[in-house]
């Protein structure tokens, strides 16, 4: 376990896990790997990647607010799961300049060039992989490194460290929440972009619940697990409109 540099329990520092599940199919790790990375900072991405998906891992992991995505590999190439979480990482980072730790589950620990261009971003990179892959060069260069079965060791104090918050936040709530974070954006000149509103959400004193949630429930009782599922509910619904990958209030466009 590598943890030279200095690690921070800073809560206001936004993450994003990227999780290679084409070669850690793991899916009983979610949990822990959320409670890890949520005591560091918030965390405003969770992607899971794989070229084939388990039905019953899919739907576990989606309730925990990750997005599963479908690789394609009609050429069998084996790397192809590392090359698109690569590449859909650079994207992320591109739309998301706040970003300060990327948190990377990887099997083959396959990560020399998504590493060059988080140093060139000056954004942390913790690693997670299996003992049995051979990760020693790797270890050395990424700011952390851990193995997955180190997991529950990390995290099975967290529960008295991390504040108690309902599970979910109502779709009411959710929605004043959004509103104050877009006019504060926007008020401050900074970019409503999906990151910043996150994290003016996630900081927003008048909704305290808001931290750490798994979900956003509906009127119907049902929930949105994705936040980006409860931002297109509201751009359907005329409330919202997405510009140039900012987040603003119709209302104000007019």
């Amino acid at each position: 376990m590598n943890t030279n540099k200095n690690q921070s329990n800073n809560s206001q520092k936004l993450e994003a896990i990227f999780w290679d599940y084409e070669n850690v199919s793991q899916c009983n790790i979610a949990s822990d790997l959320l409670k890890f990375a949520r005591q560091r900072g918030y965390v405003v991405t969770l992607k899971a990647y794989s070229c084939q998906w388990n039905e019953n891992a899919k739907n576990h992991l989606e309730k925990l607010g990750f997005e599963c995505i479908p690789v394609p590999n009609t050429d069998k190439n084996k790397n192809a799961v590392d090359h698109f979480l690569g590449v859909d990482c650079g994207i992320t980072i591109g739309q998301n300049g706040l970003l300060q730790t990327i948190i990377l589950v990887t099997g083959d620990c396959y990560a020399q060039v998504l590493q060059e261009r988080l140093k060139q971003d000056n954004i942390k990179l913790v690693v997670f992989s299996r003992k049995k892959s051979y990760c020693k060069s790797l270890e050395k260069e990424v700011d952390e490194f851990y193995y997955i079965e180190e997991l529950p060791e990390l995290v099975k104090n967290l529960s008295s460290e991390i504040p108690s918050t309902e599970s979910y936040i109502s779709y009411e709530d959710a929605v004043k929440c959004l509103i104050e974070a877009i006019q504060t954006a926007v008020n401050s000149g900074k970019s409503a972009t999906v990151g910043y509103i996150g994290k003016l959400m996630h900081d927003n004193p008048n909704f305290p619940n808001y931290k750490n949630v798994s979900s956003i429930r509906k009127p119907d009782g049902t929930k949105f697990y994705k936040f980006s599922k409860f931002l297109e509910t509201l751009i359907d619904q005329g409330m919202i409109k997405k510009v140039n990958q900012e987040i603003l209030l119709v209302q104000d466009l007019k």
